[in-house]
């Protein structure tokens, strides 16, 4: 657009032309008129004018991308990202293979001479053990629950202590981090800690047992409190405990128990691998034979097909159809068991002759023959079957039953010998030792199988009376149980001893 004047009293001129670098002469904005329109339109600016704008295209609201490039303020770049600090942790002191770095010869001195000292009983070695250790580990919140747990169970108090006072901030300005996680510590021992075991009279109150504690708390605590269902989990709980045994061996705590504690961490070892396995029990068991029998002769089982509904999740699918159930029974007979069993069962003369709650250990486990893998392989969907052997187990941590003093001294436990069918799958994963807590019905054949299956235990069983202590409000145990794991359960007066750790 170009403006002209030839005199100071004339009017200005104006100049529009559709050249983009020209433009004709046009009427002042008063006196525009339709000519005008016309090159607007030849133009195409109303269609630009009434067009909507895209918002997410920068060419629409900027212009094109060459204007863009000479726009002067074009948004900054980001800033460059922050290197992580993840590399420059410290350890944890939990990491695999870790182990703690030699002592200088002034630290072996301190702890030789003064905080190990024999001459220190051992409740206060142990709790200083217990207090140095937390303080030179890094501990999150899962690995601190298990740890209370585990001191819980051996007989030491994880909570603050009371009449402490507390820390004052004034005592923390020349303290190291170690003097002031001591400070803060909240594991402490109390009670009548003897130190020993108990005499043929068996008048002391606790004993000290790292074999034991670490048994009762692999078998007895872990299960009942903590998902096996994961293998790193399991191997979380047992490297815990296993370093902090590592650690107790390291520093000479307490070396007139050094082959127990040795024992204990032994423990650990098998815990790891046994916990694994009932882990992996726990999501097949009881088995696709069981559950048909379960289905077929009305056991748990009996109606809880329900691969036919549409709204069940794939985690809640549950039960056989039992058009399944009886081609798996059928199998299962005409492969490891006899020949009059099979007519039985295609008579539909099998009945369900007995059933009861019943514990028992593993004896033995027999895989499936060679004759059985070939069967099964023109089965849809169908494992061979193996044999495990077991015996009646009294479980220790059972309610007592309601029995006299006289009955309960008198008694004999029967123990029943039994023989139990299960796929492949689940034998891979059995041991012998391994205790199982189960519905177990017999049918008119004699054929045993389990209905359902409540709790499956390690080969090392062990309940401790601590676990009944924990749970106990008043001055004294009032018809306090000693557990023997190869004896019946025989009422024994609370002076007996406790395992401590």
């Amino acid at each position: 657009m170009d403006i002209t004047s030839d005199s100071p009293d004339s009017q200005p001129e104006f100049h529009l032309t559709t050249d983009e670098n020209s433009l004709g002469p046009i009427k002042p904005t008063e006196e525009i008129s339709e000519p005008l329109t016309s090159q607007l339109r030849e133009l195409d600016i109303d269609k630009d004018l009434n067009a909507e704008i895209d918002t997410t295209d920068p060419g629409q609201i900027f212009g094109s991308d060459e204007a863009m490039a000479t726009k002067p303020h074009d948004p900054p770049p980001p800033p460059p990202k922050k290197k992580s600090k993840t590399k420059n942790r410290k350890p944890t002191g939990f990491e695999e293979n870790y182990a703690d770095a030699p002592m200088t010869p002034e630290e072996w001195e301190e702890e030789a001479s003064n905080i190990y000292h024999p001459s220190r009983s051992f409740p206060e070695r142990i709790e200083l053990c217990i207090q140095r250790y937390k303080a030179k580990r890094k501990f999150d919140c899962d690995r601190k629950t298990i740890f209370d747990k585990y001191l819980s169970l051996g007989g030491i108090d994880t909570g603050p202590k009371a009449f402490s006072g507390g820390i004052d901030n004034k005592d923390l300005g020349f303290k190291n981090d170690e003097e002031i996680a001591l400070l803060a510590a909240t594991d402490f021992i109390g009670g009548d800690i003897t130190g020993a075991r108990p005499d043929i009279k068996g008048n002391r109150r606790w004993i000290v047992d790292f074999e034991a504690v670490a048994k009762g708390f692999f078998s007895s605590i872990i299960p009942a409190n903590f998902a096996l269902d994961e293998e790193q989990n399991i191997r979380t709980y047992t490297a815990l405990i296993r370093n902090f045994l590592s650690y107790i061996l390291h520093h000479e705590v307490c070396p007139e128990y050094a082959d127990d504690v040795k024992a204990a961490r032994a423990v650990c070892d098998l815990a790891q691998d046994e916990l694994c396995k009932i882990g992996a029990l726990s999501k097949i068991l009881p088995g696709d034979f069981n559950i048909a029998c379960s289905t077929l002769f009305g056991g748990y089982y009996k109606g809880l097909y329900n691969y036919n509904q549409d709204w069940v999740g794939e985690d809640e699918l549950a039960g056989m159809d039992d058009k399944r159930a009886k081609l798996a029974v059928m199998a299962g007979l005409a492969t490891v068991g006899e020949d009059s069993f099979y007519s039985a069962m295609n008579q539909a003369q099998l009945t369900v002759v007995e059933s009861a709650q019943t514990c028992f250990e593993v004896t033995e486990i027999i895989p499936a023959k060679a004759s059985t893998r070939e069967f099964y392989t023109t089965l849809d969907d169908l494992q061979s079957l193996g044999v495990i052997k077991a015996k009646t187990w009294i479980n220790p941590s059972a309610p007592p039953e309601d029995m006299t003093d006289s009955e309960l001294e008198n008694r004999t436990p029967e123990i029943a010998q039994h023989e139990f069918w299960v796929e492949e799958d689940i034998l891979d994963h059995c041991f012998i030792g391994m205790k199982v807590d189960a519905t177990v019905r017999k049918l008119s054949c004699g054929i045993e199988y389990f209905d359902s299956v409540r709790s499956v235990y390690c080969s090392f069983y062990t309940y401790l009376l601590n676990e009944r202590f924990h749970s106990w409000i008043g001055d004294e145990l009032q018809g306090a149980v000693q557990i023997s794991l190869d004896k019946p359960l025989v009422p024994e007066p609370i002076d007996d001893a406790i395992p401590e750790l």
